[in-house]
């Protein structure tokens, strides 16, 4: 999000339903008049836009400055290490929906009700029927070679489980440590 002092001044590019923030969506910056440009239109005319030169990944777009990562502390300490908000040249990826991160990295899954988030391609799920409460299904969160834990499905695995190292079917698909745990056999790749 651009900030002026403490003023707002982006505009949408995603109609937001009331409990989203619009910290997780793409932001395009400011209609420039008189021939200003740049994302808040503080280049003149004669002036050339720095380049910033991260490499945003999934149609993510490079800024210049900190990413507002509010957002995410509403989950916890869990999150934390998710709040970066600048690389080391001062610059940041805004993201599409559906995306996270300095570079947009990260996949995230905004729950129902907004209360709840999913990382990693995880999807929601209702805990109670009729409920506004929401857990993550990480069977889906992976990355094809890293699979991921947690309540958000925030850790990935540090030791794969299974006889080839490389993520299983079937009870082999649970057979992996997060958090630097090291697993304490090895089980066949489709073990039933």
């Amino acid at each position: 999000m651009q900030y002026m002092g403490s003023v707002e001044f982006c505009r949408r590019l995603t109609r937001l339903l009331p409990f989203q923030s619009a910290t997780l969506f793409s932001l395009e910056g400011c209609q420039c008049k008189n021939n200003y440009h740049g994302p808040s239109c503080e280049y003149h005319p004669d002036q050339t836009a720095i380049k910033c030169n991260l490499q945003c990944r999934n149609d993510g777009e490079c800024r210049a400055g900190t990413k507002d990562t509010e957002y995410l502390k509403n989950f916890g300490a869990e999150l934390n290490r998710y709040s970066n908000q600048t690389h080391r040249y001062w610059e940041h990826c805004v993201c599409p929906q559906g995306y996270f991160g300095i570079e947009c990295e990260h996949q995230l899954e905004i729950c129902p009700g907004g209360q709840h988030v999913c990382l990693h391609g995880s999807t929601c799920v209702n805990s109670t029927q009729g409920s506004d409460q929401h857990t993550c299904n990480c069977d889906k969160a992976s990355t094809g070679s890293q699979l991921f834990a947690g309540k958000f499905c925030q850790y990935s695995s540090t030791d794969i489980c299974t006889t080839s190292g490389k993520p299983g079917a079937g009870k082999a698909t649970y057979a992996f440590c997060v958090n630097s745990g090291k697993c304490k056999s090895k089980v066949s790749n489709s073990e039933a």
